[in-house]
């Protein structure tokens, strides 16, 4: 199952969409993979960033992605974790 994640690196900047993420698990491990994850953070691509300098948003590279912004974004460590039936970790 690891293998998915070689042949499949993240589609954001900060990790997997939930869209690729059901594609590489299908539906029954999306849903595992759901259970697993209640209580752990997620990310959110909204496809711009804060730029404290200039004190305003700035696009970013999702904003151009065809994809994206990708909205709720799951860390590929703890899609690893899930992958390698590893315990959560806090």
């Amino acid at each position: 199952m690891i293998e998915l994640l070689e042949k499949s690196p993240p589609d954001c900047p900060l990790g997997y969409s939930e869209g690729q993420l059901r594609k590489l698990l299908g539906d029954e491990g999306m849903a595992n993979f759901k259970k697993w994850m209640v209580g752990q953070t997620v990310g959110i691509c909204e496809g711009r960033y804060y730029d404290h300098e200039k004190e305003c948003y700035l696009p970013s590279i999702c904003a151009e992605m065809i994809d994206g912004p990708h909205g709720v974004v799951y860390y590929a460590h703890d899609v690893e974790r899930f992958l390698l039936r590893k315990p959560i970790i806090d």
